[in-house]
């Protein structure tokens, strides 16, 4: 989506590379979750649940 609305095209290696940093990311957010509600980390349903949870409530209050 960046790509087309900046009208630019970006090489395979640096769409692989931001691609490994969001999955990176949302791997953080669901362990992050998993550890501050005393869940099994390995529990990636739950993890990643709780996260977007927690991320559109943000968004949401930030919105009014």
């Amino acid at each position: 989506m960046i790509q087309n609305s900046n009208h630019v095209s970006w090489s395979r290696e640096i769409v692989d590379s931001k691609l490994k940093e969001i999955m990176h990311n949302i791997h953080n957010h669901c362990i992050e979750a998993c550890i501050k509600y005393h869940v099994d980390p390995k529990d990636y349903t739950f993890g990643s649940n709780v996260a977007g949870f927690i991320r559109i409530t943000n968004a949401m209050m930030i919105k009014g």
